[in-house]
């Protein structure tokens, strides 16, 4: 699979879509997001003129302007693929959200249910489009970018940059709002239980696709 460029692509994009649905599972419990969607989901209540896709896409071009500005000549042309996917990821993660405002989340119990749920698919996308390997979300991208020029690993900078968008979502949300609305516990659930989720699929994967 490793020459079959037309394979990569295509299991890049299932992976990005799943991702978008994790997202939306997550969002939908109303018990937080993700870190990655933390911002656009608390601008998205603040100013809910855009949808939480449309402040992903913004937010996914700052981020790649922020990775031309730190690899300056080693950032390579082939790089800016990755609006493929930032586009994919911001119109499917509206779109699943609009599907999944069926889901019956009364109680605590279904919330917590529907952010598991949400959870498993976006850690299994995660695995997915590391295994693949051809071209990254522009976090991910910017993730890689910091870690190589700062010469510490991928695991350290994405917690730290995880950390500072989930404090930059709540100095923006807590004096607005006065709570937390849009970052709460599911948030913090979903940011400590994903990473071993995603190194049991990374194990299954590399039985499977190897």
């Amino acid at each position: 699979m490793n020459n079959n460029i037309a394979a990569r692509w295509a299991l890049t994009i299932i992976a990005v879509i799943l991702n978008a649905l994790g997202v939306a599972f997550i969002t939908t419990a109303m018990l937080g997001t993700v870190p990655a969607t933390s911002i656009p989901n608390v601008l998205s209540i603040v100013y809910d003129r855009f949808t939480i896709g449309e402040y992903l896409f913004v937010l996914s071009l700052i981020q790649m302007a922020l990775q031309v500005v730190l690899l300056r000549k080693d950032f390579q042309l082939f790089q800016l693929t990755q609006l493929i996917p930032a586009v994919i990821l911001s119109y499917f993660v509206d779109f699943f959200m609009g599907v999944l405002v069926v889901l019956p989340i009364g109680s605590y119990g279904l919330k917590i249910l529907w952010l598991l749920v949400g959870t498993v698919i976006l850690s299994f996308s995660i695995a997915l489009e590391v295994k693949v390997d051809l071209i990254y979300l522009p976090l991910d991208a910017l993730n890689k970018a910091i870690a190589l020029r700062a010469g510490k690993s991928f695991d350290l900078i994405k917690t730290i940059t995880d950390c500072t968008m989930v404090a930059i979502a709540i100095a923006i949300i807590l004096p607005l709002r006065h709570g937390l609305y849009g970052v709460r516990e599911g948030t913090i659930i979903a940011a400590i239980i994903s990473g071993y989720i995603v190194r049991l699929f990374t194990k299954v994967l590399d039985k499977v696709m190897d």
